[in-house]
Formats: C-alpha cells, sequence, structure tokens
C-alpha cells in the first residue's frame, strides 16, 4: 500500500486567492484536549492550506488553553457578547460553529449580525437533555449549513440545511507513517501492549477492559499491560481496579499526536470500549498506524469497522466478549495483520486529512 503526500508546491497550485479581506471565525467554547479539539485542529489546517484568512475564536477565556500551532494573532478569546463586534470589526462574514451547550446564543447573535453560520454537531441531539435538545433543535433551523461527524449524528437531524454526507475528523498523517512491529506468534516475547487512546471518564469504560484483560489465559496475561493516554478523573480508580485484579497499568496521560503515533510502532492491540461515542476518533487513529483495533459496539463504529475485516466490535459492557477478541488477536496474529492492513487501506481512503474537511472547502468558498 503506498500512501502518497503533495509537496508544498502541488499543495500552493491548489490553493484559491479568496481572502479579499474577509475571515472565517472557528468557533469553539473553550481549548482542551479531545476529539473536538483535533478535528478543529484539521479543520484549520486544511482551510491554510486552501489559502482562507481564518481567527479560531474561545468563548471562555479562562478556556483558552494551549494552541501552539497558530501564531498569537489568529487565536482571540473573547466573552460570548462582545462575539458579535468582533466579527464585524475583523469582516468575519462565515462563521463554523464547534459548540455544545452555547450553540443556540451564539446563533442568534450570528444571525443579529447577519453572518453566514455553518455549524458542525459533534454529538447526535439524543445524547442532551430534553432543554438541550429543544436548544439545539432551534438552531439547527436558523443556521445555513449544518454538518454531522457521523451518521448517528446525521440521522437524527431533520433539516433542509443539513450536509447530505457525514464530515468526519481526519486523521493526522503521521499515523499512516507508523512502521508497527509485527507479531508472529509461537514463541514471541514481545509483551502485548494494549492501548486505551482517550479521556479517562465514566462514558468510555475503561473498568471494561480492565476486567477483560483480567480473563486472559495466565500464559497471555503474563505479558500484557494496558497503556492509558489521557487524563481525566478516573485515574486512581482505574489504577485500584488494575492492582486489584492484578492487571499491569501504565499511565502516560495526554501526549500530543506525534508522540501517540511513535508510541504506536510498539502496539499489540487498540481497544476503545466507549458506551457512547459521537464519531471515535481515537480508533481510527489507532487503525491508521496499523494497529488491530477493537470497539465497543457504540452506534457511530459502524461508520469504520466491519467485523472481521477492518476491525472488531463487542457488546458494550461485556468484559467477557471483550477478552474473547483479545485472544483471537493474540493467538491468531496473521490474521490480526491482515485486519489491521484492511483497516489501514479503509482509514487512508475514507479519513485522511487531504480528504475529509473538503466540503467544508466547498461550503466556505461559496459562502464568505
Amino acid at each position: 500500500m503506498k500512501f502518497v503526500k503533495l509537496n508544498e508546491d502541488q499543495r500552493d497550485s491548489g490553493r484559491r486567492n479568496i481572502n479579499s479581506g474577509r475571515s472565517v471565525g472557528v468557533i469553539l467554547e473553550s481549548w482542551g484536549k479531545g476529539g473536538t479539539e483535533s478535528y478543529v485542529r484539521g479543520l484549520i489546517k486544511s482551510l491554510r492550506v486552501q489559502g482562507f484568512d481564518f481567527f479560531l475564536i474561545i468563548l471562555k477565556p479562562e478556556g483558552r488553553g494551549f494552541i501552539d500551532f497558530l501564531s498569537a494573532d489568529k487565536v482571540v478569546s473573547i466573552n460570548i457578547y462582545q462575539l458579535p463586534f468582533f466579527l464585524l470589526k475583523n469582516r468575519v462574514t462565515l462563521v463554523s460553529l464547534h459548540l455544545y451547550s452555547s450553540l443556540l446564543p451564539v446563533t442568534l447573535l450570528c444571525k443579529f449580525a447577519r453572518i453566514y453560520i455553518v455549524a458542525t454537531l459533534h454529538m447526535p441531539i439524543s445524547s442532551w437533555g430534553v432543554r438541550n435538545r429543544i436548544y439545539w433543535g432551534i438552531a439547527t433551523r436558523l443556521v445555513d449549513d449544518v454538518v454531522g461527524v457521523s451518521r448517528l449524528v446525521n440521522g437524527e437531524i431533520k433539516v433542509s440545511a443539513l450536509y447530505p454526507e457525514p464530515v468526519p475528523g481526519g486523521v493526522h498523517s503521521d499515523f499512516f507513517k507508523v512502521e508497527r512491529k509485527r507479531r508472529s506468534g509461537g514463541n514471541d516475547d514481545m509483551p502485548h501492549r494494549i492501548f486505551a487512546v482517550g479521556r479517562l471518564s465514566k462514558e468510555k469504560d475503561w473498568p471494561t477492559l480492565v476486567r477483560a484483560a483480567s480473563l486472559l489465559p495466565n500464559i497471555h496475561r503474563e505479558k500484557i499491560v494496558i497503556d492509558f493516554f489521557g487524563d481525566g478523573a478516573l485515574n486512581e480508580d482505574l489504577n485500584e481496579l488494575a492492582k486489584g485484579l492484578d492487571v499491569p497499568v501504565v499511565m502516560h496521560g495526554f501526549v500530543d499526536k506525534k508522540r501517540l503515533a511513535l508510541e504506536f510502532e510498539d502496539a499489540a492491540i487498540s481497544v476503545l470500549p466507549s458506551r457512547f461515542e459521537g464519531f471515535g476518533l481515537a480508533a481510527i487513529e489507532s487503525m491508521a498506524a496499523g494497529v488491530p483495533t477493537i470497539t465497543s459496539d457504540f452506534e457511530a463504529s459502524k461508520d469504520f469497522i466491519t467485523e472481521g475485516e477492518t476491525g472488531f466490535r463487542f457488546p458494550a459492557g461485556d468484559a467477557e466478549a471483550l477478552s474473547r477478541l483479545i485472544l483471537e488477536i493474540i493467538e491468531r496474529p496473521s490474521k490480526a495483520n491482515e485486519i489491521a492492513r484492511q483497516g489501514r487501506e479503509f482509514v487512508w481512503q475514507n479519513f485522511s486529512e487531504d480528504k475529509t474537511y473538503l466540503p467544508y472547502v466547498n461550503l466556505f468558498h461559496h459562502n464568505i
């Protein structure tokens, strides 16, 4: 499989000179370390390549976080009520919203300022309580275009402004460069590093992974270690559970994409046991790295996991079912490697950064 990367001359030849003193405002409530931020980072990279002028606007000054990929003049932290004045003053003629609880008030303010609105929904409406469902329902009828990140999200949006196909986040090119160490089985002494990437929070259901590892036959448990990459409130609880079940774990905390891609070279398996995901970026990143990937059966995983072809799925919360899949990957490395290869090819064809954000380029180009 050959991965082709455009050089700078090729990229420059495709850029459009569309600035004309007008800008795109990419708006978030805060800047953290989750999937929404990864999505927005990829979008901004695409906008830059295509020659758009833009601002990244953070609505909670205390939630600005550490943004290392943009110059200071491109990142703005303002109060929500200052937003219309900033947009008008800086000739922002289109906004790209990546919001949650503040989606409706920001939409109303942008409508008041007569600015074109593209709202991206990273979670399905059904994941919210009744009040926010109503607010989101109103907002999606007021914006000019609605973009959903998965078929799950799109399936719950009943407005004519919906972009017809999901626009998932793109996978950083570093993951496609990973040369993972292959397993031969037999007397292979390599440790079985199981990667768990994501927030250490309740909805990710990491305890099911720890319990699944504890159910493996002793001959394999001796070589198992679970590598957690992420921060969250359940750090101590997971450590205590793993200690009680005699499952070795390593808590790496949050790591950036480049470091994570390097770590994937030694991964045996990647598991995302979430009870719910709006999409599941961590899973497709591991697939892009050529790592056999298991997810729970959250609805959005159907967008990228074809059972036994591009990866594996198990019933959410079922530690025994997950343990059986982990065992199958360990004991049948040739099959696991072939599934990993197909998964990587699928992600390259469908979720590479060069392709996934093109719908935004078209929307923005025609409406800025």
